[in-house]
């Protein structure tokens, strides 16, 4: 038998809050959607969520958590943006460390062919 959300209650947030998006996500998790073939796999996930508080706040971060895929969708689409801004985070992700042992590697390979060499016969 399928389960919806039915009567249980959140503590500290409610799923109208969360507009009908979140309602219809757990929906499809608990009716079984994707787990057709091991029914109840959820059963543990919608106790934590709805009968235990949900003390992580997964469903009152929902919205917004959605609300970023869409900006990260939209940015991906755009593949000159979203070169720009990968290329942007890594440069400003810090001093690049090599350790020694590949800095004498690239000394000895100077062209980039790191392929490990078999000792000719």
């Amino acid at each position: 038998m399928a389960r919806g959300i039915g009567r249980d209650r959140v503590q500290n947030v409610r799923l109208t809050d969360n507009g009908p998006e979140a309602r219809a996500v757990l929906d499809l998790i608990f009716s079984n959607h994707f787990s057709w073939n091991e029914p109840g796999a959820f059963e543990a996930l919608r106790d934590a969520l709805l009968r235990h508080g949900d003390s992580y706040r997964h469903l009152a971060d929902l919205r917004f958590y959605l609300e970023a895929v869409e900006r990260l969708t939209r940015r991906y689409a755009d593949q000159d943006t979203w070169a720009r801004l990968a290329v942007s985070s890594v440069a400003r992700s810090g001093e690049l460390r090599v350790p020694a042992y590949q800095i004498q590697r690239l000394q000895h390979h100077p062209r980039g062919d790191f392929r490990e060499r078999s000792p000719s016969r």
